[in-house]
């Protein structure tokens, strides 16, 4: 009985790692890219736009935010 019960608990934990790494990671790595990509966006020669060094410095905070949390995550699965 005690085996089956060590079975189904690493069972429960294996569901619940892939689980959390694919509801939160995914989401984190595609809110990272799309900041990558305004950054570039907001770094194109002559473009018009007001406040340019803000919003570059905006998506740099946001990109480092977001990178910890994804490191965050990281080490959290790694726990298992």
């Amino acid at each position: 009985m005690q085996e089956q019960e060590k079975e189904q608990t690493r069972i429960q934990t294996e569901s619940f790692t892939s689980t959390v790494s694919h509801e939160m990671r995914t989401p984190i790595q595609t809110m990272l890219f799309m900041m990558q990509m305004l950054i570039s966006f907001f770094q194109k020669p002559n473009l018009e736009v007001s406040n340019v060094p803000n919003c570059i410095n905006y998506c740099t905070i946001m990109m480092s935010q977001l990178e910890f949390l994804l490191s965050f995550v990281e080490d959290l699965l790694d726990l298992r």
